[in-house]
């Protein structure tokens, strides 16, 4: 997290799609079925081009997340991960970097999970994600696999693999309308299978009408009673279960300086398989947005281009001032400013067709309510009405 600022990176994570195949058809994906159906890999010959450009940028750091994420990473097979990390080891040297530092995660859905891939990630220290959406009414719902069959199962074994190797791992959750209607399921789900901490991803459709574009107001009822009932089902049981949406607000809350570093140009980079680059967001990498140059939000390509030569181009200027300007209306109409730092770019666009509006879904559900329910929370605890009253002094 960083706070919202006219400030440019440092660059700090790298989204890179591996490889565009899935073996899975979620209804929600935003990659195209042709896309998921397609065995499109970042070639591992361009890794010291792509990332020299990265380490030799003047926003960069000592250091860089990279995340292999957007279709199924594993997919693309263990030699390929071990070639691209080799690859990298070699860039180090030869740039003069011998102490920079790479840290690997990869968003899987866990199906494809095996005791070689358990060894090579404890052998490379890689962190690992797992989209899994809960009890097989929920998963399975919107999860299948290309046959049109439920995949809960399959990731339960790729869990329980992860979990007899000791390796650690997160769990990232969609949740739907559907999902509303099962909250003591949805948790009790991740008890039952000794899940640690979870993301919860409200679905970009919760709560979006065509006549009401912020949802009704039954959904918002809804969704705020599933978030009590998560909260109160850990806090009853004693459950050491982290829910990151709402340890993020809580944190925002408190120290009223937490803004998502979304709103950062180049702090969040993300790269498909051809080289193509975009910031902000992952999904903004794929958008089609007509009223754009060229219909879409891609910076250039790392293969061709310098990436600091980016802020230069009147696409990205056109770009970064809507999104300061939807921040500074955020600023000055939302009372959620200080937990939020005004919003997620991707969704302001994909929902108004522009960067310089204020409201939309995502605020609503991912951060209003949330702050809502955790601010009651806290107000319900003399220790935590002293917090908020000290800090509010």
């Amino acid at each position: 997290m960083s706070r919202a600022t006219s400030k440019i990176g440092p660059i700090g994570q790298v989204v890179i799609q591996s490889t565009s195949l899935c073996n899975l058809n979620c209804s929600y994906c935003y990659l195209t079925v042709s896309e998921r159906q397609s065995n499109h890999q970042f070639p591992i010959e361009n890794v010291p081009t792509v990332f020299g450009n990265l380490m030799k940028s003047d926003y960069a750091l000592n250091r860089l997340n990279i995340l292999f994420h957007a279709g199924e990473p594993l997919a693309a097979g263990i030699d390929y991960y071990r070639r691209f990390l080799a690859e990298l080891d070699t860039l180090k040297i030869q740039l003069g970097k011998p102490d920079f530092e790479f840290e690997f995660c990869i968003q899987t859905n866990a199906t494809l999970i095996t005791q070689e891939w358990c060894d090579f990630v404890q052998e490379k220290n890689i962190r690992i994600g797992v989209s899994c959406d809960g009890p097989a009414i929920i998963h399975d719902a919107t999860r299948k696999n290309w046959a049109g069959a439920g995949t809960l199962n399959a990731v339960l074994k790729g869990m329980s693999l992860l979990k007899k190797n000791t390796i650690p791992f997160s769990v990232l959750s969609v949740v739907s309308p559907l999902t509303l209607n099962y909250a003591k399921e949805f948790i009790g789900f991740f008890v039952e299978n000794n899940i640690r901490s979870i993301g919860i991803l409200p679905l970009d459709q919760l709560g979006i009408q065509k006549d009401n574009p912020l949802g009704d107001e039954n959904l918002k009822r809804k969704y705020t009673e599933f978030l009590k009932i998560l909260l109160a089902e850990i806090e009853k049981n004693k459950l050491d279960l982290k829910i990151r949406e709402c340890d993020i607000v809580l944190e925002a809350i408190l120290h009223q300086d937490n803004h998502y570093w979304d709103n950062t140009p180049l702090a969040l980079i993300t790269i498909d398989h051809q080289g193509n680059f975009s910031t902000f967001s992952p999904d903004m990498l794929t958008n089609s947005i007509p009223d754009y140059e060229d219909g879409n939000l891609v910076l250039g390509n790392l293969l061709e281009e310098n990436i600091d030569d980016v802020i230069h181009k009147p696409k990205f200027k056109r770009m970064w001032a809507e999104i300061q300007g939807g921040i500074e209306k955020c600023r000055q109409s939302c009372d959620y400013f200080q937990v939020c730092g005004g919003g997620l770019p991707s969704v302001k666009i994909n929902q108004h067709n522009t960067f310089d509006v204020a409201e939309t879904t995502d605020c609503v559900y991912r951060i209003k309510l949330v702050a809502d329910v955790m601010m009651e929370k806290l107000l319900d605890t003399p220790v935590g009405a002293a917090i908020l009253a000290e800090g509010q002094a």
